[in-house]
């Protein structure tokens, strides 16, 4: 009889042993599940950006750029290092300032492409940041009454296709374009009367910021955050670039109604300062993101006057931002965004380096502007 109840209770803890097993096999299975979902729509677009990535220049690479002699031979390097350009074509800095543009808008709809339909209204609200050029230039034409417009300046785009191309060059008064773009995501934009180009500049700027995060955030995808704070820290650098630019020309108080407002801290910051110098508008930043990169960037402009230091000292510290936020997110939607952002900064070095080749500055001064 004892043996009897012995084997009894032997087999049931057998079985829940076995239960217990079960139970955690499929909890495991259930996080893993929970885990890849959120990022199985975004597995081929990251596989094919971390196969690319490896074309990415890395500081050294840009480095030797700096070190030749001729833009000729920086375009026959960068076509070695898969850049689409045209070596007759791009001959000069402004087309292949130009080209190295039209490389970038080609990444966005490779990747709108390879990625989930989820992303097609990020990429498509993206590619505002491009049209915004053309629409400047024919604003600024016809705000300015200019005879015409350098036709290499302005290229498709976007909504900015072959047809609105054509009607825009034909446009004769801003009346007009308010007529072409009715139909498009600009048409708020361009019904309203402005009383200078900066003013329709900054309309247009807030408005397709407006629309980048609208479009991440109602894309409803996980790491919506972090992709929205990584589009605002980006914008925030362009306001502190506008401050300072507009201190070192002597009019402060321009730079002011310059900015594109966004609801971050640097941008309250921007708004409420009143420093007369660069270094109170830098202290002002004390305890502050960006506060030892401006420190760098002032120490360098009192060397030199060059408004690069500023630029490089806050593009570096955001690509700082951006690597280590990426080895956080290394699946779904943060790569993509963040690979598209270190191609941004890869083309400012390349005109950076573009720019000293053309003007014939030292290889040395060259390497001290470029953001690595």
């Amino acid at each position: 009889m004892i043996e009897f109840v012995t084997s009894i209770i032997q087999s049931n803890q057998e079985l829940l042993m076995a239960s217990l097993i079960g139970l955690g096999v499929a909890a495991i299975f259930l996080y893993t599940i929970l885990s890849v979902t959120p990022v199985m729509p975004f597995l081929y677009a990251n596989a094919v950006l971390a196969a690319r990535s490896k074309f990415l220049l890395s500081d050294a690479k840009c480095r030797a750029l700096a070190e030749l002699s001729s833009l000729h031979e920086l375009i026959t390097a960068l076509v070695e290092n898969d850049y689409d350009l045209d070596t007759e074509k791009s001959a000069s800095l402004q087309m292949l300032n130009i080209g190295l543009e039209k490389n970038l808008i080609s990444l966005v709809l490779e990747l709108r492409k390879l990625s989930t339909s989820k992303l097609e209204g990020i990429f498509d609200a993206y590619l505002m940041f491009y049209e915004a050029k053309p629409l400047k230039l024919f604003y600024r034409k016809l705000f300015l009454k200019l005879s015409q417009l350098d036709d290499k300046l302005v290229y498709e785009v976007g909504t900015i296709n072959h047809g609105m191309l054509m009607k825009l060059k034909e446009a004769h008064t801003l009346a007009d374009t308010q007529v072409i773009l009715a139909p498009t995501i600009y048409h708020e934009v361009f019904s309203k009367e402005y009383g200078s180009i900066e003013e329709f500049e900054i309309s247009l700027d807030s408005f397709i910021l407006s629309e980048m995060v609208l479009a991440v955030q109602s894309a409803k995808m996980f790491e919506a955050k972090v992709i929205t704070d990584l589009l605002l820290a980006r914008q925030d650098i362009f306001n502190m670039i506008t401050i300072i630019k507009s201190m070192i020309r002597g009019v402060p108080n321009k730079g002011k109604i310059m900015l594109v407002k966004t609801d971050t801290l640097i941008y309250q910051t921007l708004l409420k300062s009143n420093t007369a110098t660069l270094q109170e508008f830098v202290e002002s930043f004390a305890g502050k993101p960006y506060h030892s990169s401006l420190q760098v960037g002032l120490e360098q402009f009192s060397k030199d006057g060059s408004i690069y230091q500023f630029e490089k000292a806050l593009w570096s510290h955001f690509k700082v931002k951006l690597i280590d936020e990426e080895l956080k997110h290394p699946q779904g939607p943060y790569p993509i965004m963040a690979y598209l952002m270190r191609k941004e900064i890869e083309y400012k070095n390349l005109l950076i380096v573009a720019k000293s080749i053309e003007g014939n500055f030292p290889k040395e001064r060259t390497e001290g502007l470029l953001i690595v």
